[in-house]
């Protein structure tokens, strides 16, 4: 059997950078500097380079998987670029990688070393992969991304109200931007429950999770949306994620 080979890529909207683990025998910071790392454009050349890089780094036409993070729409881009080329995908919480980093003694953040502690953590953790969202999937994750990012910034507006709200001119122009993100929210909201009206799977899965007692709508779209098919998981890779 020959040595394994794991691929870390950090996707950035322009920019991509590659890391190879092949053979990897411990999990270090020395053994993480030491491997190879080269930037690609995010883009169909770029992806070809990049295959071309790896299949010349590990002297090989395949690999044992590839690693990125869950970057919304960067990240899907580019796995739909790359299609079955060069190996399994695996898309991991960026948590997981953050962690694994701090494990090795990882501080600083650097493109080169964020695909490196990627490829490092494919070879020791060797993730399953990851099944591919459908279109309609995909949009429902990046609606209810953008719900959250809205949802997070109208708490904080709300909260800057109550500690200005003395303050006229302040609490108008709050209100007013409130208001106007919670128009937003709305529109997500029925941009998302349209989806679900009209791929019964996806309703049928709805009703079911929120027939969990303390399961409601807003949960379950965030279940669906951020891991996709739950029945593509195992019980112990959903308490994982």
């Amino acid at each position: 059997m020959g040595k394994a080979i794991w691929v870390g890529v950090d996707v950035g909207k322009s920019e991509c950078v590659a890391a190879v683990a092949v053979g990897v025998e411990r999990a270090d910071g020395q053994a993480l500097r030491q491997l190879p790392v080269a930037s690609f454009a995010h883009d169909r050349v770029g992806v070809a380079a990049l295959v071309t890089w790896v299949q010349q780094v590990c002297g090989a036409s395949c690999v044992d998987g590839i690693v990125v993070e869950s970057t919304g729409r960067f990240s899907a881009q580019w796995c739909a670029l790359l299609g079955k080329r060069l190996g399994p995908v695996a898309v991991i919480n960026p948590r997981q990688a953050r962690d694994y980093g701090r494990s090795l003694g990882v501080r600083d953040k650097t493109d080169a070393l964020d695909a490196r502690v990627l490829a490092l953590y494919g070879a020791s953790v060797q993730p399953a992969p990851t099944v591919a969202r459908s279109a309609v999937r995909q949009r429902l994750c990046e609606l209810n991304r953008l719900f959250t990012t809205y949802s997070v910034d109208r708490q904080a507006y709300a909260q800057r109200l109550g500690e200005y709200g003395d303050d006229k001119i302040l609490a108008r122009e709050l209100r007013k931007t409130i208001a106007s993100l919670e128009r937003q929210m709305k529109k997500l909201q029925k941009a998302m429950d349209t989806i679900i009206e009209h791929e019964p799977e996806l309703a049928r899965d709805v009703e079911f999770l929120v027939s969990i007692p303390g399961v409601g709508r807003r949960t379950a779209y965030v279940l669906l949306a951020e891991l996709g098919d739950l029945r593509t998981y195992t019980r112990n890779q959903l308490a994982a994620r």
